[in-house]
């Protein structure tokens, strides 16, 4: 009887030790079938990323680097320009920007003189040599705006593309009249009559290269005189960077933006540039010329 008792107490504490093994496994089981948390995920992504030196970090929806101002940074090396270019509104909008809009034609008379060659009002010489040339009336001129301009002009007999170079005589200031050099008059006119009826608008200067910046023998950090050249389209305001902030530089008719004492130091010099439908281009660490040598820059304005 005992030892049956003994037996029976043995056999229960079996069953229970069995009962208590498969409660335990089964919890096991349970918490490795709960879903992962947040958290969890994003550390076993983190663990996953650092054990796989070839993972990439995902792209963001726009991948396109962009430049201090939200735009998309490109290459303007040659002069052209991937983003969308920066507006001056208030020259945009002005008297002058639908003057010489690119649709609109001025109607007018040309003569012709040699002109090829020669230094004109604009100082362009050197420059100038790669293109046909034209001299424009004083009332257009405006002081220096259609300085190095570029212009088409028609005839019933053809069509010619002009750089401006210098202004007509004194005695030839009415509106619209041209002086062509005489190698552009006898591509599109009649040399015997010696003037012709014309048409003419401003259109883009058909350069890849950016623009260029000339200074005045002479230049120094006390006093120097800045031209800009090879500008697709008129040059309206030339600015300085000067304490942090941009300063419009004054423009004579001679073609040069004077800095007079005290100058603008030593440099490098920032330059801001607005053409006369508001583009807006910025030239950065420009140096100082003091023997009449020009400096590119990396911009120019948009076709």
């Amino acid at each position: 009887m005992k030892n049956r008792k003994y037996f029976l107490a043995l056999t229960l504490s079996l069953l229970s030790f069995v009962l208590m093994f498969s409660c335990t496994k089964r919890s096991d089981k349970d918490e490795d079938e709960k879903p992962q948390t947040q958290e969890n995920v994003n550390s076993n992504t983190e663990i996953a990323n650092s054990e796989n030196p070839n993972s990439e970090t995902p792209q963001s929806e726009n991948p396109a680097a962009e430049d201090s101002n939200g735009t998309a940074a490109g290459d303007d090396s040659k002069g052209g320009s991937s983003t969308s270019p920066k507006i001056d509104e208030t020259v945009a909008n002005s008297d002058e920007a639908k003057e010489f809009a690119l649709d609109n034609v001025h109607n007018s008379t040309a003569t012709f003189t040699n002109l090829q060659g020669k230094e004109g009002t604009c100082m362009l010489s050197g420059f100038s040599d790669s293109y046909l040339v034209a001299a424009i009336n004083t009332e257009d001129y405006k002081d220096g705006l259609m300085a190095g301009a570029y212009l088409e002009v028609k005839t019933s007999k053809g069509t010619v593309n002009v750089l401006i170079t210098s202004t007509v005589p004194p005695d030839s200031k009415k509106g619209g009249a041209l002086c062509l050099d005489e190698q552009a008059f006898l591509k599109i006119a009649d040399k015997g009559k010696g003037i012709a009826d014309i048409s003419w608008k401003v259109v883009a200067l058909p350069t890849d290269k950016p623009v260029q910046f000339k200074y005045q023998t002479g230049s120094s950090k006390s006093w120097c005189g800045i031209q800009v050249r090879n500008h697709r389209y008129p040059l309206k305001k030339l600015e300085v960077k000067l304490h942090g902030k941009y300063v419009e530089l004054p423009r004579e008719p001679y073609n040069y933006f004077p800095a007079k004492e005290p100058g603008l130091g030593t440099g490098p010099y920032d330059f801001r540039l607005t053409d006369i439908f508001g583009h807006v281009i910025e030239e950065k660490s420009i140096p100082l010329k003091t023997d009449g040598g020009s400096v590119s820059g990396k911009n120019n304005f948009p076709y």
